[in-house]
């Protein structure tokens, strides 16, 4: 799909009308993309229009036409990344992560962003359709955003941040670091005397826990002298 032309809105007699024309015209590109490529190139598309309509100030309802229309072209993305991971499964296991990290960055893909539109897609239609109109509705009864994090919340209360609105839990964040290096003298021992079951046995397992253990140690010291800084 060809980049929209944004500069339309402004010679519009109506603009929130040209704005919708082309939400249906990104609609329509999302129902051809069959590939993530295609769709991705969709997504950047409505991310275009969508800043347009933001920075122009315009009437609420574009900027929810945009905005919404942006997060259901996340979705497709995160719909046709996971057909695609099914496609290439085989018998003798999966592609290595350094494959898979090197196909998405061929598609215009980071992994968060992969994550972030797989759990989308993961949602069943009905209710990625209650949770998505509920966050608009939101965005008119109080002029707020519409946002994929508030998608995400509404499809699981539970855990559906996502770390691109982590920082805005520090305090939670810190404690839950606390707890995680509170564990680390037993996830050495555990290593030491080899209780790992199953796969996640020997030097793999081991690296991996370590690893952890030091990024948890790395991560609280970072949020400690950030939380020190606001003070």
């Amino acid at each position: 799909m060809k980049r929209m032309d944004t500069a339309l809105i402004e010679r519009a007699a109506d603009p929130l009308a040209a704005v919708l024309q082309m939400c249906e015209q990104g609609r329509a590109a999302l129902v051809r993309a069959v590939s993530v490529v295609e769709a991705r190139e969709v997504l950047a598309a409505i991310s275009t229009l969508e800043h347009a309509v933001k920075v122009r100030d315009m009437n609420q309802e574009a900027v929810i036409a945009a905005s919404t229309l942006r997060i259901r072209a996340e979705r497709r993305v995160g719909e046709l990344l996971a057909a695609q991971a099914t496609a290439k499964i085989r018998p003798l296991g999966r592609p290595s992560k350094a494959s898979s990290a090197s196909r998405l960055s061929d598609q215009g893909i980071t992994w968060d962003e992969s994550s972030n539109y797989q759990r989308l897609a993961a949602a069943p239609p009905e209710k990625f359709e209650r949770a998505i109109g509920a966050v608009a509705e939101t965005a008119r009864t109080k002029r707020a955003q519409v946002t994929r994090e508030g998608v995400m919340r509404e499809l699981d209360p539970a855990g559906g941040r996502t770390p691109s609105d982590s920082w805005k839990d520090a305090d939670h964040f810190k404690s839950a670091c606390e707890r995680l290096v509170a564990l680390a003298d037993a996830a050495v021992a555990a290593i030491r005397w080899k209780h790992f079951p199953g796969p996640e046995a020997g030097a793999l397992g081991t690296t991996a826990m370590l690893l952890a253990i030091h990024n948890a140690r790395a991560v609280l010291d970072r949020v400690e002298k950030e939380l020190r800084g606001r003070r």
